[in-house]
Formats: C-alpha cells, structure tokens, sequence
C-alpha cells in the first residue's frame, strides 16, 4: 500500500476519475431505461475483443459469478443460497 500512496496521492486519483467517461452525459438523457448506459460502449468493446482473441468449442462453457459488493449501487443484485449473496452478477 506505501507504494501505492507514494506513487499517486488520493486527491489525484479522484481527479483523473472524475474526468474518465465512456459516453457523453448528454446523449444520456435518451437512455434513462438502461442503467449501465455510462459503461455500455466499454463492454461493446470489450466484447468484441473477447470474441476475436477467444477460444471456442462445443466444450467450452462459461459460468456465472458474483463479485462480492456492499456499497450503494442500483445495479448490485442478491442471490438467495449463494456464499457471495450480494454483489454484481458477471
């Protein structure tokens, strides 16, 4: 963690983050239905590289998963019976 600290303070950090965008806010207003509209172009893309860089076959499968989250988000979903019950579904 020192490492970390001394290479970018915090207030940078929230800086640079608070000028990364993926879609322009305006063009938002049309999309008020999808609640990932902000990340949507970022998973396009990296669907497509996913897809050309894959390895695929009848065998081949893929499973779901949570990642664990308890922060505030509209987005995070809970799954009754599962050991990670809270969190984003991937």
């Amino acid at each position: 963690m020192t490492i970390i600290r001394k290479e970018m303070p915090r207030n940078r950090f929230t800086d640079m983050k608070r000028y990364v965008l993926f879609v322009d806010n305006a063009k938002g207003a049309d999309m008020k239905d999808d609640r990932s509209f902000k990340i949507k172009s970022l998973t396009e893309c990296l669907n497509k590289i996913f897809k050309h860089f894959g390895i695929f076959s009848k065998e081949f499968s893929i499973d779901e998963q949570i990642l664990s989250y308890y922060g505030r988000n509209s987005l995070k979903q809970f799954v009754r019976g599962k050991p990670i019950s809270l969190g984003f579904k991937l």
